[in-house]
């Protein structure tokens, strides 16, 4: 077979990434936790793609800081995904939380990640 009747063959596959599945495109989100007016410190921050507002992809997560700040990533990249996710938040220490806000179901912790732009996520819980 000659080299130029592979060449649309290869137009093909090259768009596809010849098999491999790229990882998803990523947007940065930093955040602060807010715990009845003052810094969460401490804990985890989960952001899960809202399937029921069209998003997809894999969950971010961060630790939440001292002062409660946040950066998430997902898997070992910087981000989350852009769409819609629900958020969960957990804590090791005092004060903890109410359990709702572990349940993604119950939290009522919403986010709208914006491709190709920096995010800032304020979570006010009380």
């Amino acid at each position: 077979m000659s080299a130029l009747r592979l060449l649309p063959l290869f137009a093909i596959l090259l768009p596809t990434g010849c098999g491999k599945n790229a990882p998803p495109p990523l947007a940065p989100v930093k955040g602060q936790v807010w715990y009845q007016g003052q810094p969460l410190t401490g804990g985890m921050v989960v952001f899960t793609p809202d399937i029921q507002r069209g998003g997809s992809g894999p969950q971010a997560w961060a630790k939440i800081g001292s002062d409660g700040a946040f950066v998430l990533m997902t898997e070992t990249r910087t981000g989350a995904t852009p769409g819609w996710h629900r958020i969960t938040i957990a804590t090791e220490s005092s004060p903890s939380l109410p359990p709702r806000f572990q349940d993604p179901e119950h939290s009522q912790q919403f986010f709208e990640v914006k491709a190709d732009r920096p995010n800032v996520c304020e979570l006010r819980l009380d």
